[in-house]
């Protein structure tokens, strides 16, 4: 049996709509049944649903979770979700949440997968804005607009700070599921570090913690398409070749620049490995999570060979 070790294990992957976000949680599955013989779960906001990885759900390697504005308490959902609970009836989307105790299937689970910070605080947004039983501060009561028999609210400034602090806690407290890995994912956006410094980073609802989110997680992978020059054969003539631009996708493990950006705005980026290795990690790989855990392992096994022989070498002088 394979030990769950202590601490922090959540992974964020962020990137542009079509920089395979969805994939990861795929290749995610792939490398914990294969390492460990284990499931996947998956909680989703995304409207586009997980297409990508559906063939995964069938075979039985994931357990996915859609979360909707049906759902009538998304931030309690997501919150205990985070602390191991799962829905009795995952195709209900306001099924009853059972405790770890609970489940039936708890031990076969290996990883989680949360798409995404980006979406969780726009349906948490949505389902304040239509409930009459709260009231945010600073946000008057009459601020609402109504037809026939639909109500909208308005946001204000404390619905950000509120969401914000609440993303926070809900990621902090995925960091000790008890499983081998928790996969995150997140749409892009521009923002401002602490220095004023334009970047670009993971989406929060609002901009104050793209710069900051980042200390979050153990690795934060920044999946994004580049131009590679190739020849295709022509699709009315056969006979003939074209050359085109194709958008390749890509994983960035290092802060970097689009070379085509006129401002050089910096991507947030890290690989986060054992310390003596951190100079063997390239700028970027293949857009495969699990090729990027395996070789984690790998390093992983060497660091602890080398203490170890260096603490055998230190006995054996001692002595």
């Amino acid at each position: 049996m394979t030990t769950i070790t202590l601490g922090p294990r959540s992974d964020l992957c962020y990137g542009r709509t079509g920089s395979t976000k969805t994939s990861q949680v795929g290749h995610l599955a792939e490398y914990i049944e294969e390492k460990y013989g284990k499931k996947t779960r998956l909680l989703s906001a995304d409207p586009g649903g997980w297409q990508p990885i559906k063939h995964l759900e069938d075979a039985g390697l994931v357990e996915p979770f859609h979360l909707t504005l049906m759902n009538k308490y998304p931030l309690e959902t997501i919150t205990r979700i985070a602390q191991g609970y799962w829905p009795a009836d995952p195709a209900d989307p306001n099924s009853k949440l059972l405790k770890p105790s609970e489940q039936k299937g708890a031990a076969d689970i290996g990883a989680y997968a949360f798409e995404g910070l980006s979406s969780f605080s726009i349906l948490i947004m949505s389902n304040l804005l239509g409930r009459q039983d709260i009231h945010i501060p600073e946000t008057p009561k009459e601020s609402f607009v109504k037809d026939l028999e639909l109500r909208w609210g308005f946001s204000g400034r404390a619905h950000y700070g509120f969401i914000q602090q609440r993303i926070y806690e809900i990621v902090t407290m995925t960091n000790h599921l008890p499983v081998h890995k928790v996969l995150w994912t997140a749409h892009e956006t521009d923002a401002q570090d602490n220095s004023k410094r334009q970047i670009y980073g993971p989406a929060i609802i609002g901009v104050a913690l793209t710069a900051a989110c980042g200390a979050w997680f153990g690795a934060m992978a920044h999946l994004m398409t580049i131009n590679v020059n190739a020849e295709v054969t022509d699709p009315v003539d056969k006979t003939k070749k074209v050359k085109i631009i194709r958008k390749q996708p890509v994983m960035w493990l290092r802060e970097h620049i689009d070379p085509d950006d006129p401002y050089k705005t910096p991507y947030l980026a890290k690989s986060r490995g054992p310390m003596m290795f951190h100079a063997e990690w390239p700028d970027f790989m293949e857009p495969d999570i699990a090729a990027f855990y395996r070789k984690l392992d790998e390093q992983g096994d060497r660091a602890v060979k080398q203490v170890r022989e260096r603490q055998a070498l230190r006995t054996k002088v001692a002595s």
